[in-house]
């Protein structure tokens, strides 16, 4: 299951994908995918105890470190996607954020 979201997510997303992953970097996609529940996906090159997909019921649920990467990545607005911003990631679009952990 876990190896057919990821290939679905990478599918859709490639490029951006393979560009982040290519430096070295960990990285979560996060999703809005209604006013209470985002998923989060783990893409990274290790694997740990939260790979794969899951879901949160808000983003207050998510760890501070992405709280504030998709926060900083908000300042941008509706201008997506966003340039990439090293250490942070990028917003893909209205609920889509790549972020390097």
């Amino acid at each position: 299951m876990r190896m057919r979201a990821y290939d679905r997510y990478l599918e859709e997303h490639g490029r951006m994908v393979q560009m982040l992953r290519a430096k070295g970097k960990d990285l979560w996609r996060v999703q809005f995918k209604d006013s209470n529940t985002l998923e989060v996906l783990f893409i990274g090159l290790t694997v740990n105890d939260e790979s794969g997909l899951s879901t949160v019921e808000a983003l207050g649920d998510l760890p501070e470190w992405m709280q504030r990467r998709i926060a900083a990545l908000n300042i941008f607005g509706d201008d997506y996607p966003t340039d990439y911003v090293d250490g942070v990631g990028r917003r893909i679009n209205r609920t889509t954020y790549y972020l390097e952990e």
